[in-house]
């Protein structure tokens, strides 16, 4: 009786150790992946929050505007701008409620699209 409770200790440990064993190489093989695939995934986010800030108002304190364009790009430039002020309005008189100020974002939308196609060479 002895040596029947030292075999079922010791498959007992066997599959202890394969179970870890399969934690440790899902652990290699998710870490592996986030590795390649993080560089991507934080690209994403970033571009996700710098539009979002661009859009909501980047927190409180006024939209971030692109970077000074050309001169020749002033009135894209000035409508931009408008329309950010118009949104920012907008979103405090409706107390950040972005379903009330639909038409403030497309036109801020619009606006940021002019300008860009105004910059791009």
């Amino acid at each position: 009786m002895h040596s029947s409770f030292s075999f079922n200790s010791k498959r007992k440990g066997q599959g202890l150790v394969e179970y870890a064993l399969i934690l440790v190489l899902v652990g290699i093989v998710v870490v592996a992946a986030l590795m390649l695939l993080g560089p991507v995934i934080g690209n994403v986010f970033s571009q996700i929050n710098s539009s979002l800030a661009v859009v909501s108002g980047g927190g409180g304190g006024g939209a971030v505007p692109p970077p000074p364009p050309p001169s020749d790009c002033s009135a894209e430039q000035a409508a931009y701008t408008a329309a950010v002020e118009a949104f920012n309005a907008c979103m405090e008189a409706h107390n950040n409620d972005l379903g009330d100020c639909q038409a403030e974002q497309e036109a801020v939308s619009n606006a940021l699209s002019a300008l860009e196609a105004c910059t791009l060479p």
